[in-house]
């Protein structure tokens, strides 16, 4: 793709007025990342869904797919012993999983088209 050059008379005052109103919100913001604002928190407990899906972390990769699979899952939770959260798997994760599998079973099929033809070759003769 060939990107073309800006044509600045494009532009009206309204442009460049949203363009300054955006940099004050950056002032702004930065601002917030004052010392005084380190140590204030924000109690999410009723926000959180304390029913979320998760998994061990020493649980089989094979049963996470499935879950993942089965439940339409986009995040899954990985914990330890003490239900701490250790680690996140993600679709993208399993990306290369569901590769082999459809591999697998592209596989399976040619195998079995093969042998079908070799059978009806030697029935053929």
């Amino acid at each position: 793709m060939l990107l073309s050059a800006v044509d600045y008379s494009q532009f009206c005052d309204d442009d460049v007025e949203k363009l300054s109103k955006s940099v004050r919100f950056l002032d702004l913001l930065s601002n917030l990342r004052r010392e005084e604002y380190s140590e204030v928190f924000i109690n999410l407990v009723p926000y959180a869904n304390k029913s979320a899906v998760h998994v061990q972390e020493d649980f089989s990769l094979h049963r996470a797919y499935i879950i993942f699979r089965s439940l339409g899952l986009r995040h899954l939770v990985v914990v330890n012993e003490k239900n701490e959260v250790v680690g996140i798997i993600t679709r993208k994760d399993l990306m290369g999983y569901n590769i082999e599998e459809k591999l697998l079973k592209v596989f399976n099929r040619s195998d079995s088209f093969i042998s079908r033809e070799m059978t009806f070759v030697t029935e053929v003769r």
